[in-house]
């Protein structure tokens, strides 16, 4: 006959954080890819002019080519403040930590006095 334990499994007791983990690395990737993917396509489309069609004085912005500014410049700028977003709304603190269930029993150390180091591996007896 199985019997049930009636304490709850470490896996079971960590589902919330394992659910915010993966809602956090879900953003981090989408946003990601969606730079790389952007970043990519506008300086393949504005970065690498033939020889043959670039113009005599690239177009500048502040003194540098526009497809480095708006390529590169911009969208870090853009990604800074989507982290500082990302940092104060979506992600959170744990909580304090706590033992895993069923990790109390092997807290106490050997001597039977819980908290005096006494007893701690490198000591000598």
């Amino acid at each position: 006959m199985a019997t049930s334990d009636p304490r709850p499994s470490f896996l079971s007791s960590q589902y919330r954080h394992a659910r915010q983990c993966i809602k956090e690395a879900r953003f981090v990737a989408v946003t990601w890819v969606s730079a790389l993917v952007f970043c990519g396509y506008w300086i393949r489309q504005f970065g690498y002019i033939p020889p043959a069609e670039r113009p005599d004085v690239p177009a500048l912005v502040l003194g540098i080519p526009s497809w480095v500014v708006w390529g590169l410049l911009v969208p870090w700028l853009v990604l800074i403040l989507v982290t500082w977003f990302f940092a104060a709304l979506i992600l959170k603190d744990d909580e304090p930590l706590q033992p895993m269930p069923g990790f109390e029993d092997h807290l106490s150390s050997p001597d039977g006095e819980n908290g005096t180091g006494a007893g701690e591996i490198g000591e000598a007896p």
